[in-house]
């Protein structure tokens, strides 16, 4: 999230349309930050910090209303896609965890009634 203004005014709203390219990368530098770096399990960990920054973003968003449908929809997509590749390679139980954790952070954004909707439409994998 950004910083407040040197002013204190709150900052300007979140382009989702740059946050949901930052996700849709998220299953590339998944292999790129665990074949990288001084270890594997180094390039995991930041990758997964950074996974979790990225679905702390989207619950603020969630929380004051402002989380679009679209930017769910990726956001599904890419756990979907890190889930895949982590389950390819050995030693991603790192990944896995985080993967798991982020899809449970996000399971509280989609409708209470319908676990496959956010906001009335179906989101990926359970599209109409």
């Amino acid at each position: 999230m950004r910083e407040p203004a040197e002013d204190g005014t709150p900052p300007g709203p979140i382009d989702q349309v740059v946050l949901r390219r930052w996700i849709g990368l998220a299953p590339s530098y998944l292999m790129y930050d665990q074949s990288t770096g001084p270890s594997a399990d180094e390039g995991l960990l930041g990758w997964a910090e950074g996974l979790h920054a990225l679905v702390g973003v989207l619950q603020a968003l969630h929380a004051r209303c402002e989380l679009e449908w679209e930017t769910m929809d990726v956001a599904s997509r890419a756990l979907a896609e890190c889930w895949s590749a982590a389950a390819c390679w050995t030693g991603m139980d790192v990944a896995k965890r985080a993967i798991q954790a982020a899809g449970g952070r996000l399971q509280g954004c989609l409708d209470a009634e319908d676990k496959s909707r956010f906001r009335g439409r179906k989101i990926y994998p359970a599209e109409d």
